[in-house]
């Protein structure tokens, strides 16, 4: 048998998270900047930009704060398809980095599943 290539899942995980947790805090600070009235401005489009700054704020910061708490569940692949959803909903950077770690904890979840299936 082959010899495994590409990173163990333990390395993807934290990158999962890492990337969780820089996107959650982009959101909740671009959220507070838009919340005040100032402009963040994204080069992703967002389905929230049709929203006034202030409610744009809120949403980034809800979005945000429950992309932080869920750093520790992504291994869970309803927490992970919930980081791909927020990811498309919000936008921007930080749900660029959302959806990755989304995407990523979603392939980590699945290759865990089929390992143990192997053994």
């Amino acid at each position: 048998m082959l010899p495994r290539q590409g990173l163990p899942e333990e390395q993807l995980s934290t990158l999962a998270r890492a990337l969780v947790l820089a996107g959650g805090v982009i959101l909740v600070v671009a959220g507070m900047i838009a919340f005040v009235g100032g402009n963040v401005s994204s080069y992703v489009s967002s389905p929230l930009s049709g929203l006034n700054r202030s409610q744009e704020g809120v949403l980034a910061i809800v979005a945000g704060v429950l992309a932080l708490s869920s750093y520790r569940q992504l291994r869970m692949t309803g927490w992970s398809v919930l980081m791909i959803v927020l990811g498309i909903v919000t936008g921007g950077l930080g749900g660029i980095l959302i959806l990755v770690s989304g995407l990523v904890s979603l392939v980590v979840a699945h290759a865990e599943k089929t390992v143990r299936l192997e053994h």
